[in-house]
């Protein structure tokens, strides 16, 4: 069983970003399903998901756990430009 979720953070500030995080936690732990989440704000995904994709224009750049999604060179080149 799927839930899938397009962008539930948008236009949410801090706080409410993390009542949502917290929210789609509970969910899938009382509901036993795999969330599939598109989203654009990295911080609550990353304390969300066990597993990422990062995409650029329909490209993937990367799969992975959060943590090697978020520190793979494409990624970063992609979201953050080539200086940092």
């Amino acid at each position: 069983t799927f839930l899938i979720l397009e962008e539930p953070m948008a236009g949410m500030n801090q706080e409410e970003k993390e009542y949502m995080a917290r929210f789609i936690l509970d969910a899938r732990d009382e509901m036993g399903v795999t969330v599939f989440l598109i989203e654009h704000h990295m911080d609550p995904v990353t304390g969300i998901c066990d597993r990422m994709v990062a995409l650029s224009y329909g490209e993937m750049l990367a799969e992975g756990s959060p943590k090697e999604v978020i520190t793979h060179p494409r990624v970063i080149e992609a979201y953050l430009g080539g200086s940092h």
